[in-house]
């Protein structure tokens, strides 16, 4: 039995969120990490050191390692987080030189094997994790026997890196264990955003993996084959939530919760069942929508809140994007889900190829038409594994050399021909003002306030956005 430590190194909230906003952030449990767990626990001991929620730095994960003496270190690393990854490896290294460390999570599952131009990894995983991390484990307990045969890894061999067929996925998403939660530190004092839970304590759950749709700038770490837990596994794992930690919130964090809307009516007969106490919100794809009624049903078994990604409110930027959705489309379902008694939290993004001053305009004044409450803005940010990674130089000028300059939130690095850095930022700016400062847009929120906690919340929103 081998001694396993895996690491959710810590991200700056500034970073992640921008100055404006970075009071407003989530912390939510490293899912990824827990499955892993839940799998790696059967046969080997098996620790979670989630620094992100703990907010310790590199060092001080390096001085809490030391006392775990773990035989093999998992670091998870996002694009953004991959230099903290690299930092952080490269430390653990100096102070603990024969342990084995392991690179995975969506930077690597992109970016493939040059992750490991790092040297401080000795092994990466791409894609899903649980039984190639498992299958490596086992191999390195035989002294490293037949690496070579392990699908999804990548592995020095000499002077060369390997990666090995990548077949590899989890089929029957049944078969797994539920996330190993029990291992997470203070499980109760993790948070989704500001203004996007309704009760505490809450968390996250997929139900899902996988994406079939081709959006040019949208990473998939779990591929385009989608599979699906059931909708009764759904249902207990939810019930496992509510009784053993006492959540009272679900945040439903497939990426597209309703490609099968069957399923999402058996999941929400199962809730309505079980008689728990739970709100829960969920991303949709607006194109799979039979009509009105899917959105009553939701409502009816507890969701109070929907998450589509609409990116542009211009129907040629739509189509640059490869969304396979319309502005009429997207008018239709806001009018449904609205009055469905359902709060919308939508996804726009500022800088996307083929931008102008007009699109941008177009985009502001038709969020501006929405009956939708929690309008994002993200600055478009090409990442590993996605269409624009490999084609940004043909929509504007892009700079490949440095992971750690790229962020959703403020800091433009893909720029559009025909459009500036500066100008980028001021329709950034300028879209959350004339969104939230919108009169229709107050006078939704004023209708939803239900105490003096959710006016709190509004005003630390609407400071954050005159700052």
């Amino acid at each position: 039995m081998l001694k396993i430590l895996l690491v959710n190194p810590l991200i700056d909230p500034e970073r992640a969120y921008g100055i404006r906003f970075k009071k407003m952030g989530a912390v939510l449990p490293p899912l990824g990490l827990c499955y892993l767990a839940g799998v790696l626990e059967k046969t080997h001991s098996v620790q979670i050191l989630d620094a992100n929620m703990l907010n310790l730095t590199n060092s001080d994960i390096v001085h809490r390692t030391r006392g775990y003496d773990p035989d093999i270190i998992g670091i998870y690393a996002t694009t953004m987080g991959i230099h903290i990854a690299e930092d952080l490896a490269s430390r653990l290294k100096e102070a603990l030189p024969d342990v084995t460390i392991v690179i995975g999570g969506p930077h690597i599952s992109g970016y493939g094997k040059e992750t490991l131009a790092c040297s401080y990894f000795d092994y990466g995983i791409i894609n899903e994790g649980e039984y190639a991390f498992l299958n490596l484990v086992d191999a390195l307990s035989r002294n490293g026997t037949q690496i070579h045969e392990i699908q999804n890894i990548v592995y020095r061999s000499g002077n060369a890196i390997k990666l090995n067929p990548q077949q590899s996925i989890v089929e029957d998403l049944d078969a797994l264990p539920f996330p190993a939660r029990h291992l997470l530190p203070q499980f109760g004092k993790y948070h989704p955003k500001m203004m996007l839970s309704r009760q505490q304590p809450a968390t996250h759950i997929l139900t899902s993996r996988g994406c079939p749709y081709r959006c040019i700038f949208c990473q998939t770490p779990f591929g385009k084959k989608v599979r699906f837990h059931s909708a009764e596994y759904v249902v207990e794992e939810i019930k496992l939530l509510s009784t053993d930690f006492g959540i009272k919130e679900i945040k439903i964090n497939d990426d597209t919760f309703n490609l099968d809307v069957e399923r999402v009516y058996r999941i929400c007969d199962g809730l309505k069942k079980e008689g728990m106490e739970l709100t829960w919100s969920c991303n949709i794809r607006i194109d799979r929508v039979g009509g009105p009624s899917f959105f009553k049903r939701l409502k009816q078994a507890g969701c109070w809140l929907i998450r589509p990604g609409f990116e542009s409110g211009d129907q040629s930027i739509l189509d640059t994007l490869k969304k396979g959705t319309t502005v009429e489309q997207i008018k239709k379902i806001c009018k449904w889900a609205y009055d469905a008694g359902l709060m919308i939290q939508a996804s726009f993004i500022v800088g996307n190829p083929h931008e102008t001053e007009k699109t941008l305009e177009n985009t502001i004044d038709f969020v501006r038409s929405l009956p939708i409450h929690y309008p994002t803005f993200s600055i478009m940010t090409p990442f590993p594994g996605t269409e624009l990674w490999e084609n940004a130089e043909a929509y504007g000028t892009f700079s490949y050399q440095s992971f750690r300059d790229l962020a959703l939130s403020h800091n433009p690095t893909f720029i559009p021909y025909g459009l500036s850095k500066k100008k980028m930022l001021f329709y950034h700016k300028k879209a959350y003002r004339k969104a939230y400062l919108n009169p229709n847009m107050v006078i939704r929120h004023v209708k939803t306030v239900r105490g003096f906690s959710d006016l709190k919340k509004l005003y630390h929103a609407f400071r954050s956005l005159l700052t």
